[in-house]
């Protein structure tokens, strides 16, 4: 049973491969002026990079080490996201070319490498961390609980509108438009809230009362965002790619 699904799943990989590069195909016979940036470019890229990790590398002389680990950082970063564009496998979207969706990815892999380093970092050696990446990082912000009157009254439930109210419904429409899936969101949307639960005790922003989680911010704000994503409808006889 176990060979079957593993030869079934390799068929249907081996399918969407096909798809996506006949649609690419499909897509650079269509516009002939862009054949050019479907031809393959690897030893092109690999001479460009290793020509500018020497200039950066040898060139410019720095003794600050928080300098050094700066320029570092940003050139292994640049360096991943070139191997990303060159050898990760293409993804469903092909516009305006498989080359960015790949970086994308590869931002994404790198995003989470960083989430999983910083796991490990107390709250303190996290800031400080994020504050070299960015120097206008670190500072303490004015902070905001939502917590300090529970009562389900007018002038309370007035109080905690704010702006974050539109970012709920403009986000949450956005996912429902980008995802499509509407259960998928709710969970999502459900998940969100068990998570500012877990994060209350580092941010006071996250501390809020149990109708502004799930009323206000739930099944009003996030459902408006949803029911307007999920409302949108999309062209059969086209690619959304």
């Amino acid at each position: 049973m176990t060979d079957s699904n593993t030869h079934h799943n390799a068929i249907i990989d081996s399918f969407d491969d096909r798809s996506v590069q006949a649609r690419s195909l499909a897509y650079t016979e269509n516009d002939p002026t862009t054949e050019f940036f479907y031809r393959p470019r690897t030893l092109t890229v690999l001479t460009i990079m290793l020509v500018g990790l020497v200039y950066v590398a040898m060139f410019p002389e720095a003794d600050d080490m928080k300098t050094n680990i700066k320029f570092g950082t940003w050139a292994g970063t640049f360096s991943f996201l070139l191997f990303a564009m060159l050898q990760f496998r293409d993804g469903p979207f092909i516009r305006p070319h498989p080359a960015i969706w790949r970086v994308v990815l590869g931002l994404g892999v790198l995003y989470q490498m960083f989430l999983v380093f910083i796991l490990f970092q107390n709250k303190r050696d996290a800031r400080y961390i994020i504050s070299c990446i960015d120097p206008s990082l670190g500072v303490p912000l004015p902070e905001r609980s939502y917590a300090e009157n529970c009562e389900l009254t007018y002038d309370n439930v007035k109080n905690q509108l704010d702006i974050f109210v539109i970012y709920h419904i403009v986000g949450w429409y956005a996912k429902a438009v980008v995802l499509r899936d509407y259960w998928f969101c709710w969970i999502l949307s459900i998940m969100f809230e068990v998570m500012e639960y877990s994060l209350q005790h580092q941010l006071n922003n996250f501390a809020e009362c149990w109708w502004d989680h799930w009323i206000l911010d739930v099944l009003i704000c996030n459902w408006a965002g949803l029911y307007l994503g999920k409302s949108k409808t999309y062209s059969s006889t086209i690619y959304t790619t």
